[in-house]
């Protein structure tokens, strides 16, 4: 249950929400969700889940960049690693921004697609509030 002060803060946050009618403005309120980022790690195996047999393809490009391009070499052995607790975080926010970046240098190394679908391994959306109530809007702007 969300409580009526931190109502109130989300609704200082969101203007567009406060000037809203109590009934309306419940509803926007309960599905605000934020986006956290957690550490997960990724390795060949985790490739193949996601990308199946086109994984051995992004992991080849990975290789042959790798030999020009130290930080490249850097995620391609963390991604070879089968060790306990091995991987790439993509939690982590410079793994995260090494990721846009392989996207930026080269298309064709991981295109934005597959990208985004490695980064979301290390996202968590939730809801800012949960369930909200028009009575509890109305009691919060009352504050």
């Amino acid at each position: 249950m969300a409580n009526i002060e931190r109502i109130r803060e989300v609704l200082d946050q969101h203007p567009d929400i406060a000037g809203m009618f109590d009934e309306d403005a419940a509803i926007a309120l309960s599905n605000l969700t934020e986006t956290k980022f957690t550490s997960v790690k990724f390795t060949k195996r985790t490739l193949y889940g996601l990308f199946g047999l086109d994984a051995a393809t992004i992991i080849q490009k990975w290789k042959a960049a790798a030999a020009s391009n130290p930080a490249i070499a850097d995620i391609v052995d963390m991604v070879d690693t089968v060790v306990e607790g091995g991987g790439v975080d993509v939690g982590d926010p410079i793994v995260r921004n090494m990721i846009s970046y392989f996207v930026t240098l080269d298309p064709e190394l991981l295109t934005q697609e597959e990208a985004n679908t490695i980064l979301a391994l290390g996202e968590i959306t939730e809801p800012v509030l949960g369930t909200v109530y028009p009575g509890w809007v109305a009691k919060a702007r009352a504050l």
